[in-house]
């Protein structure tokens, strides 16, 4: 029989119940299927691309800042100055400018953000030479 049931002059095709049953009557389930795995695939793979690309940049990142090394100085405070400028100077681009300011209050003994022109304080800054 095959699948075809013989009435007379013509031929009617059985339904199937197998996996080419219709659903949502344009695909077939096992099309549907497919088309989930598929997107399934795709949002691994590009969730698998950033996570690898993510890790080539932190990699990237920490090569720099492994080159870098802290120094200490002073310098005297000019009649402009202020923390905050200072900060901008001399602090590297992964600190921020209030934990500079915050760290070289505390190397100075400062208990508040009053600098004085003609004074000498202690700061830090990175740099890649090495110094002896």
């Amino acid at each position: 029989m095959n699948g075809h049931i013989h009435t007379g002059k013509t031929t009617v095709r059985a339904r199937r119940t197998s996996a080419f049953r219709t659903c949502a009557g344009k695909r077939t389930c096992k099309t549907r299927g497919y088309a989930c795995i598929t997107v399934i695939l795709a949002a691994l793979m590009i969730v698998t691309i950033s996570v690898y690309g993510i890790l080539i940049v932190n990699a990237s990142n920490n090569d720099n800042k492994e080159k870098l090394n802290r120094y200490y100085t002073s310098i005297t405070v000019k009649a402009d100055d202020t923390l905050w400028n200072i900060a901008q100077k001399y602090a590297s681009s992964d600190e921020s400018r209030q934990s500079y300011i915050n760290n070289i209050k505390v190397l100075n003994n400062m208990t508040d953000d009053t600098i004085y022109s003609g004074h000498d304080i202690l700061i830090y800054y990175y740099s890649e030479d090495i110094k002896k």
